[in-house]
Order: structure tokens, then sequence, then C-alpha cells
């Protein structure tokens, strides 16, 4: 009677009694080898042992040393392989870091990876690593190699929230691959981190948070969708799209490199960090939207600190051509209305698809392109 959880599953001994009919004194109630929290949460039976999950899941946290190599750390007792689905975290009372080997361009063997509430894939390879889809929730991928540019590649479905984190300076990751879902996306961890994306025409429709590390718009339309806060620093090498969206610059370190151009609804500047004050910089244009700055507008004195705020020369001293461009997208189909306008389209009609001059390319790709 002192116990929640007699048989230490995770599962409080009432829940096993009236709701899933489990033996709270057994972590395995039908002795099928997988415990009772696992089958739970997977949704196979807990009182049928030729009902067995489809998923493997992690066990246990991965400390040094360790990866997804080691089968010990697996439901399954077999190391990661081919024609297998992989959870981490998101079972109650097991592991949730996973960790990449020690090698050169390892790749991810399984059919799939879901990274579900509290996981943390941390990536200790050196070279480019290879995943199957990863779906992510509320988890955490990490580059925990010191002073190395990695990479991976791997299509990632969002939902609700993905951070990736940059754990020093002088660390860099590269992530190829397509992005999708919803939610939010956190693109943070120690000022001098660099963290690339190369998505193209991403499907992801989140909102996107830049905290303190450098972030590189590394393909066209990487960045797209939601709207953008940023207090580290943003390359753009492509085209971000903004159009009916908000861009918040956040404290006196924010900085932003307009190598192209960039639409956008809205344009504020959050002074400080720790208070939620902000103010319009459209505003302090007196233009109407739909007008366009180039990086000499933050040259003016007037502006005293602002002027900092957007580099007027990129890393190897060349001057970003770049304009920052004040933009709706009324019928939502993720062109901006101002290019649509200048490319006599309909901008209260969704013809991001269409092609009207038969070049076999959509509207939205001659956007991306440039064509």
């Amino acid at each position: 009677p002192n116990l929640f959880d007699t048989d230490g599953d995770a599962i409080g001994d009432g829940a096993e009694v009236t709701e899933h009919k489990t033996d709270p004194n057994k972590r395995d109630t039908d002795d099928d080898q997988i415990a009772d929290n696992i089958e739970i949460t997977l949704g196979s039976d807990p009182n049928d042992p030729n009902s067995i999950p489809n998923t493997v899941v992690l066990l246990r946290d991965q400390a040094t040393g360790r990866s997804w190599q080691d089968g010990s750390f697996w439901s399954d007792g077999e190391p990661a392989s081919a024609g297998k689905a992989y959870q981490v975290g998101g079972v109650p009372g097991l592991g949730a870091t996973l960790r990449s080997p020690a090698s050169r361009a390892p790749l991810f063997p399984g059919a799939s990876l879901a990274l579900e509430d509290g996981a943390t894939l941390r990536l200790k390879h050196s070279g480019h690593a290879g995943f199957p889809a990863i779906t992510a929730r509320n988890a955490t991928i990490q580059q925990g190699q010191a002073a190395q540019s990695i990479g991976i590649g791997a299509d990632i479905a969002v939902s609700e929230n993905l951070t990736i984190d940059i754990q020093g300076e002088n660390r860099q990751l590269a992530l190829v691959g397509k992005l999708s879902g919803t939610g939010t996306l956190t693109l943070g961890g120690v000022l001098g981190g660099v963290l690339s994306i190369s998505s193209p025409i991403s499907a992801f429709r989140g909102d996107i948070s830049i905290d303190d590390i450098t972030v590189v718009n590394a393909a066209p339309g990487s960045i797209r969708g939601g709207n953008v806060k940023i207090s580290g620093e943003l390359w753009s090498d492509s085209v971000v799209n903004l159009a009916g969206k908000r861009l918040t610059l956040v404290g006196s370190e924010v900085k932003i490199q307009l190598d192209k151009d960039i639409y956008l609804s809205e344009f504020f500047f959050q002074p400080d960090r720790e208070q939620e004050s902000e103010f319009d910089l459209d505003g302090l244009l007196g233009d109407p939207k739909g007008t366009t700055i180039n990086a000499n507008w933050f040259g003016d004195p007037g502006l005293g600190s602002l002027n900092e705020l957007v580099a007027t020369t990129g890393p190897d001293g060349e001057t970003p051509a770049g304009r920052i461009i004040f933009s709706a997208d009324a019928d939502n189909d993720g062109l901006p209305d101002v290019w649509e306008g200048e490319n006599g389209l309909d901008a209260s009609v969704d013809d991001a698809q269409e092609d009207g001059d038969a070049d076999g390319l959509t509207n939205e790709l001659e956007f991306y392109l440039a064509t």
C-alpha cells in the first residue's frame, strides 16, 4: 500500500488493475519479453503473448561510447538493423538519449526513427550521417562533436516542437533533407555554432526561432511558412519567403546578412530578450507596404544601434545584394503578392502549382529559382 508502482514498470498499480487489466506485481504480464509499459505505449496487448509491438524502443539512455549499434539498449536485444521501425523517448520509465557511433559517415539502418517526447539524438560521428525518415515530437537533435563540421541527411517531419542544438562554438551541422510538419522549430545552442539548412521549398509550416547560433539558409525555400524570431544570426544564401508572416529581431547581438531577398509582412525589433516590448521597424520608414529596403537603409545614423542589425558586408568583405521586401500573401499560396503582381499573376488566386508559361516549372519553382 506504500508503493504507487509495485513492479516498477512506470504504470501505477491502480491504472494496471482498473484500466489495463495487467498484473501490478509483474513488469511483463503476458511473459512475451516486452514490458507492460512498452506494450501499452505502442498499442499492443500486454495481456496477449502473441501481440508484439511492431516498433523497437530504446530501453536506457546511452552514455559516452555507446551508440545505436549496441543491441543491449534496444527492446529486441539486437543492434539497429534494416527494415525495423525504431522509437526513442515517449515511453514512461525508459531511456530517451540515442547516440550516433563515433565513426565516419554512419548510416542508421532502420526503416524509420521516431523521436518522441523528451528524446535526444546526440550526434557523435564525423562526416555526413544518413538516416531514414525521422518523425520528431518535442525532441532534440544535438551536434555533440567538438570543433567539427558534420552533417546529417534525413527527411524530418516535426510535430509540436523540434530543437536543433549546436552545443559549442566552432561546431557546425549541415542538415540536408525535406522538412515538413507544424509546431515550432527551435535552432539554438552556443554563440559561434553554425547550422546550415538545405531543405529546398520546405513543407514545414510552423514558426522558427534562431537563438544565439548562426543559421545559413543554404537552399531556396529552406526557411518559409511561419513567423521567424532571431536572437542569433541569419545568413541568407537563398531567398527567404515570409510573405504574410512576421520577422522579429531580438537583442543587441542579432544580425542578418542579405545575400538574397527576404519577403515579409511585419518587421519588428525587440531590444531586450528578457522583456517582450518591441517596435515596428517598418513604421520608422513611413513608407507603404510593398516597398523595398536594402542593407544601406540600416546605415542611416538616425537609427542609432539599429544600423548594425543587418550586415553591410559578408564574411569575405562582399556587399550583400539582398533586399527586405514588404509583401502580404492574400491567397495564402506561398507566393508574395508583390512578386505575383510583378509577374502578371493573380494575388487572389492560389496559382503556386500552375505553369502558365508551359516551361515545366511551377510558379512556385520559378519564384525560388528566380527564373
